[in-house]
């Protein structure tokens, strides 16, 4: 990362101590239902790099960005379907192994997120298929020419059983470690896994309306969705799932994004499995020299995640940009502001206690200069209460 300091010319950061009071009395994790064992399992907790691809002939190789820093826990690597199955039946998990070896040496632990559509040789074989048009600016690809790509439909057979052949294959992938091989999923290093819902990849409206889908029903929706994630878990079953949880509506009111949290916990904790951590990957703090600005809001965008904790499960945040190096776009969510305060304000709000944030601003921390010098210490003092 050559350039650490920020490409716009808003307000300098000022240091900023953190938030004064709790601005919520942070949600209350329900207990299991008493029919129900549930694994002893460690709260998801920690500062986490999120990975760079690496590619070589238009493939991917292997990923960059895990920082060896006193207060960064783990490392997120985020490869597509289609980087881990090719082709039907083909896979190569190479560059997810690679990372977990790495980070393993270094003390420090690792989230898989697979991430993307459903790859062509998938499709091909789906029933049940809709057309997706993806209007982001940051993406590349088929799907962001209209009229768009097709996907399977979340429900769809052919393309669940393409998933999960790839998941009980990645399960099984060996992986070396100084007590010998073991299977990926037995890994000591392996964390969270982030493995995609079908047709729509997380719990999110992106160019879609889920009513619009041919033959959409709630329950037939809700039962692919408990479906998928007892799927996920039969082949991970010690680990901690991560889900993207953001409103969705089929009728104009908010029924639908309550009754998928609400399902995905109690059919899990029905199960004895581990309770799933709701992720949302829209944090920021700004500061124009006089006012805070931290989004997402607890009473509006991220009202799922606080619904979520109060079901029983975990939650957590990506950053929505780098502070010292943001996505084009986005420099004004940042401005002023600071990882670190966006950190301590969602751990007295949302009593989240994991986090995954940009390497530029490990690097800026670490190099420590200009308006970046005290930015170390405050991921330092930020990161200590996370895993208590």
């Amino acid at each position: 990362w050559e350039h650490l300091r920020r490409q716009h010319p808003g307000p300098r950061r000022r240091q900023h101590p953190g938030p004064r009071r709790r601005q919520h009395p942070g949600p209350r994790r329900r207990p299991y239902p008493d029919a129900a064992t549930p694994p002893v399992v460690a709260e998801p907790c920690g500062l986490y790099t999120l990975s760079q691809r690496v590619e070589s002939g238009g493939r991917l190789r292997a990923f960059a960005g895990d920082r060896d820093a006193p207060y960064v826990a783990g490392f997120v690597v985020r490869p597509m379907w289609e980087d881990l199955e090719p082709t039907a039946g083909a896979f190569d998990f190479s560059s997810v192994v690679d990372a977990l070896e790495r980070v393993h040496a270094n003390g420090q632990r690792l989230t898989l997120q697979i991430l993307g559509t459903e790859p062509d040789h998938v499709i091909a074989e789906a029933d049940e298929t809709w057309r997706w048009h993806d209007t982001n600016p940051r993406h590349t690809g088929p799907c962001t020419v209209a009229p768009g790509c097709l996907r399977s439909l979340p429900w769809d057979g052919p393309s669940l059983d393409r998933q999960e052949a790839l998941i009980a294959a990645l399960a099984d992938a060996p992986v070396d470690t100084p007590a010998g091989p073991v299977r990926l999923a037995d890994h000591p290093a392996l964390d969270q896994v982030l493995l995609p819902l079908v047709g729509w990849g997380r719990i999110r409206e992106l160019g879609v309306e889920v009513e619009d889908w041919p033959g959409y029903t709630r329950a037939r929706l809700r039962d692919a969705t408990l479906a998928v994630v007892r799927m996920h878990h039969r082949h991970f079953p010690a680990l901690v799932h991560q889900v993207q949880l953001f409103r969705v509506s089929d009728d104009g009111t908010d029924g639908l994004w309550q009754d998928l949290a609400r399902s995905i916990v109690d059919g899990l904790a029905a199960d004895g499995s581990p309770a799933p951590i709701f992720l949302m990957e829209n944090l920021v703090h700004a500061n124009d020299g006089a006012l805070d600005t931290y989004r997402p809001g607890p009473t509006m965008a991220a009202e799922p995640l606080v619904f979520a904790a109060d079901q029983g499960a975990f939650v957590g945040f990506q950053m929505l940009t780098s502070w010292a190096r943001p996505f084009p776009g986005q420099e004004a969510a940042v401005a002023g502001g600071s990882p670190a305060a966006a950190i301590d304000w969602a751990r007295a709000t949302f009593g989240a206690r994991y986090f995954e944030i940009y390497p530029p601003d490990v690097d800026a921390a670490e190099a420590g200069d200009g308006e970046w010098a005290t930015l170390r210490a405050e991921l330092v003092a930020a990161a200590r209460p996370l895993c208590p």
